[in-house]
């Protein structure tokens, strides 16, 4: 019996022991041990050996826990709108400070807390240095200049290459050939500038055009898949998707990509002419089709013009990139004027016909706002909301006009009552796009409520989430959950919320605000459709360029 009892003992001591704590790597390795600190590096011991990594290629570490069941409660707790964000796949740091600040909120025991903090410090020196992750490596504002200025050169090696090829006379075998093989070389250095691009997701479509331009067709289609999969939001990654679908002679198949670019770009003539030059491409036999129907539909819209210059020819492709500087002359790369697209989100709320309130850092000052209606792609535009702000700084919500909807919106009443304990939902979503693009709702009673002081202290939202708007059961509007969007700040930020009575001058506005009647660029005639529902996502795009802080910045010469 002793010997039983010994046996046991020792196997509970072996168990206990054995748990050690789990240390994720940057680049997806995973090691179990005991670890301790020692200057910059991480030291695990482990069962077989120790081991020594550098503290920066930790991505994060799990305290062990000894104990006969595994706790659910310690785990973060995911609402059923969102899907668990993996913080291995972040390629910007602000992302992980907010991951690790909601396993924090969500934790219950204290457990691994101290280990998560020290991950919230780490990672919010990082978001200062401004820092992103590029093929696995976290580089900086240097890094990123220093690659561009690589592709600068290579680029300038393509197109003088290309120059030598257009001073070529000639139509003997010996000019036709010397011709082909200066083209050759030149989108040899194409594809070699696109790979030093810094950022990842421009480097595809960079390397998607190159191919385009060598007439690799089947390669750049699988590039310019990948870029759309990433950033559907991107009018040219639809339209090289289409183009690159032409020339395979899959002209059906391109329409919906066309379609899709003017849908992200309607004041584009050059998104226009792409979709009319698809239609034109399209068989007759295949002319019923509910893509073309569809196509035809949105060209209805426009006037015709007498004057119609192709997007792409001879001369090169107009890439209908954000931002300017995106077109691409004789056979060579667009140069975009940044660094990296950015994307930011938010949850619209409808209080006229035409107007939504969204968060304003998730619109103000964005190269494209885009609204999902209706399964659809709209744009929208940001109308300046200071003027109708009497707070300090900038007002956290701006005015959003969208012409081609008509919105049912919510009931807004400045002095309205609540009565205590009514019902209460605040919709957020993750301010960085690369969290996720679910709306999250969180419910809870009204706690107490006067004009200019609130507490809704159950309907609170994340570490993270940009400005929520928070409605009673039956759609009427309370007010909206300051954003949480501060690494600087604990939680992101104080669980504070706006009033409509801060509001009520930018409410006034939007209700008051009349749709466009017609794009003037393109001679669109506006047809309004009523939208279903009246909360919305709201996508800001933005141009970032990462400077060395002290450098003088220099645009690109076209």
């Amino acid at each position: 019996m002793r010997r039983f009892m010994l046996g046991a003992i020792v196997c509970c001591l072996v168990t206990a022991t054995a748990a050690g704590d789990i240390i994720w790597l940057q680049n997806g390795k995973k090691y179990e041990g005991k670890v301790t600190r020692k200057g910059g590096t991480v030291v695990i011991e482990m069962r077989f050996g120790t081991i020594e990594v550098r503290e920066t290629d930790v991505l994060r570490i799990v305290k062990a826990e000894i104990t006969t069941k595994p706790k659910t409660s310690d785990a973060p707790k995911y609402g059923p709108e969102q899907r668990p964000f993996d913080a291995s796949k972040a390629v910007i740091p602000e992302s992980v400070v907010f991951y690790f600040m909601r396993k924090i909120a969500a934790s219950q025991t204290g457990l691994g807390e101290s280990e998560d903090r020290h991950q919230v410090r780490r990672w919010r020196d990082a978001a200062h240095d401004r820092v992103r992750k590029v093929a696995g490596q976290w580089l900086g504002p240097k890094e990123f200049t220093s690659r561009r200025e690589t592709f600068d050169r290579i680029l300038k090696e393509a197109v003088e290459i290309m120059r030598q090829r257009y001073r070529i006379r000639g139509t003997s075998r010996a000019d036709l050939l010397k011709k082909e093989s200066l083209t050759l070389s030149a989108v040899v250095k194409m594809k070699s500038a696109a790979m030093h691009w810094p950022d990842p997701l421009l480097k595809k479509f960079l390397t998607g055009v190159a191919h385009y331009e060598g007439r690799a067709w089947p390669h750049a289609l699988r590039a310019f898949e990948e870029c759309v999969k990433q950033a559907p939001l991107v009018p040219a990654f639809h339209q090289g998707h289409g183009l690159a679908l032409l020339k395979l002679n899959r002209t059906e198949e391109a329409l919906p990509s066309f379609i899709k670019a003017l849908q992200l770009a309607p004041d584009s003539k050059d998104a226009l002419q792409l979709l009319r030059d698809g239609m034109k491409a399209v068989p007759g036999t295949r002319t019923h089709s509910p893509e073309f129907e569809q196509a035809k539909e949105m060209v209805s819209e426009y006037k015709s013009s007498r004057k119609s210059s192709s997007p792409y020819g001879y001369k090169g492709v107009r890439w209908i990139l954000p931002g300017k500087y995106s077109k691409a002359r004789d056979n060579t790369l667009p140069v975009p004027e940044y660094h990296r697209l950015v994307f930011h989100q938010g949850v619209g709320v409808a209080i006229g016909k035409h107007a939504l309130l969204v968060d304003t850092k998730t619109v103000a000052n964005a190269a494209a706002i885009i609204v999902e209606i209706d399964g659809k792609y709209v744009t929208g535009k940001y109308k300046k909301s200071v003027l109708y702000w009497r707070g300090k700084g900038d007002p956290p919500v701006s005015l959003v006009t969208v012409s081609d909807y008509s919105f049912s919106p919510v009931s807004v009443d400045v002095d309205a009552k609540f009565s205590p304990k009514a019902a209460m939902t605040a919709h957020a979503m993750n301010f960085w796009a690369e969290m996720g693009d679910e709306i999250h709702v969180t419910r809870g009673p009204l706690k107490g409520y006067k004009k200019d002081i609130t507490q809704i202290d159950p309907v609170k939202i994340r570490p993270g989430d940009s400005t929520a708007p928070v409605l009673t059961a039956d759609k009427r509007l309370v007010g909206f959950r300051a954003a949480k969007t501060d690494v600087r700040e604990v939680e992101g930020g104080p669980d504070k919320l706006w009033t409509l009575a801060q509001l009520e001058r930018m409410i006034d506005r939007g209700v008051r605000i009349k749709p466009a009647t017609m794009f003037w660029v393109t001679k669109r005639t506006i047809v309004v459709k009523p939208a279903k529902g009246n909360l919305f996502k709201v996508h800001g795009v933005f141009c970032e360029t990462l400077n060395v802080p002290g450098a003088d910045v220099k645009k690109p010469r076209r």
